[in-house]
């Protein structure tokens, strides 16, 4: 044990991690230009945006791929303003593609935060935070989606920051802040805000001992989200005056207007093809290392809540780890935003990786603080470590293979 201990300490120096970093950061450098292929989606995007910086305007369509009628809207608007500067240096993939990556770093450092806001109050807890941005910048799906020219990466960013706002008790319309960027982004900004919705439900719920302003916080954060998505519709009707008319057309053509239970049905089948890896014309990488950790995760979060800690009641303990609550509402949450939108596109599957090893993080923590009164204190103390070893190393097997026959 005080082997382990040493050999960890050695590990988290200053000078060791700054090394690892930066031979990381030079490995995505390298391969940014090789890992995925290049979608369609990503030479489509960065027409249009050429398009918008060569005719100076956010109302400019591209003239290259014309497979469906192509209007203006403003719903992608920052997201082309973040990519002009680089493609306007450089018109590449490397370019394109360069703003995920940068998004994708700001990710681990935001869902580090959100550990570190979980576990700053329990001394045991120190080590929690570091698990899951480790799970996070070693698995396939982070390689995938911060390599890719399209919105994800950026929104799953946006997402945690608002995230991490929510996790420090920041007022509700900072914590929207984000979440109203995110509407110029990409319309999958409805999904991934309905998680912040559901924390503060549950605040509103369940309110914590002395606390006011819970029911206003919720309506303050909806009230600024509904104000961002009124002003895109109305820049995008200052772009196209039939905006909703020409809206609706194409989400008719990927099945967003279906009603909610053929949307419902088609679940399961779209779980069963991200498992296999059947993403049509999309790169899918390797999804079951963290399907099986988040599911895991998921799992031992679920059965901490019913394991309350000295003599306190169930409601009690169930209240002290509303952060482990969150955790679990945020997968099924996502879930429930893909449902109503009904366009289950492969790249969202990014949205949930977040959560998937902030669970498995988590999970870990609440394990080891189930052992920690029990005679195998010390062994399960080594055995965890020795499995979250384990399941970073299997990450990286995987991310190395896929990377390697790109």
């Amino acid at each position: 044990m005080r082997f382990y201990n040493r050999a960890s300490a050695r590990f988290f120096r200053p000078g060791v991690l700054s090394v690892l970093l930066f031979i990381y950061l030079l490995a995505h450098l390298f391969t940014l230009n090789i890992h995925p292929f290049i979608h369609s989606d990503e030479a489509w995007l960065a027409v249009l945006t050429r398009a918008m910086v060569t005719e100076r305007s956010p109302a400019a369509v591209e003239e290259v791929f014309r497979l469906t009628p192509r209007y203006p809207h403003a719903l992608k608007t920052f997201y082309h303003l973040i990519q002009a500067p680089f493609l306007s240096i450089s018109w590449s993939a490397f370019a394109a593609r360069l703003p995920s990556l940068i998004a994708g770093f700001f990710s681990l450092v935001l869902i580090t935060r959100i550990a570190s806001s979980d576990s700053s109050r329990e001394g045991s807890g120190r080590r929690f935070r570091f698990i899951p941005g480790l799970f996070m910048a070693l698995s396939p799906q982070f390689w995938y989606a911060s390599h890719l020219g399209r919105q994800e990466m950026l929104l799953t960013a946006l997402f945690l920051y608002s995230w991490s706002l929510k996790s420090r008790n920041r007022s509700s319309w900072i914590v929207a802040l984000p979440l109203s960027a995110a509407v110029f982004v990409h319309p999958n900004a409805f999904i991934i805000s309905i998680p912040i919705g559901v924390m503060y439900l549950l605040d509103f719920l369940f309110p914590e001992s002395g606390r006011t302003g819970g029911t206003r916080e919720l309506p303050v954060f909806i009230g600024v989200l509904a104000g961002s998505a009124l002003s895109a519709v109305g820049f995008s009707f200052m772009m196209d005056a039939d905006f909703i008319r020409h809206y609706l057309s194409f989400g008719d053509s990927v099945g967003t207007r279906d009603t909610l239970l053929i949307k419902l049905l088609g679940l399961p089948a779209f779980l069963g093809k991200m498992w296999r890896g059947d993403a049509g014309t999309y790169y899918l990488a390797n999804l079951h290392p963290m399907f099986v950790l988040g599911s895991a995760g998921f799992l031992c979060t679920a059965l901490s809540l019913f394991f309350p800690e000295g003599s306190r009641k169930r409601l009690s303990g169930f209240l002290s780890r509303k952060s482990g609550v969150y955790l679990l509402s945020v997968p099924l949450s996502l879930t429930v935003g893909m449902v109503i939108v009904g366009k289950y596109g492969p790249p969202t599957v990014t949205f949930l990786m977040p959560s998937a090893y902030l669970l498995a993080g988590y999970g870990v923590f609440q394990l080891k603080l189930m052992l920690a009164g029990t005679k195998f204190r010390k062994t399960g103390s080594v055995l965890l470590s020795l499995a979250v070893f384990l399941a970073a190393s299997c990450l990286s097997w995987y991310t190395l293979q896929e990377v390697m026959h790109s």
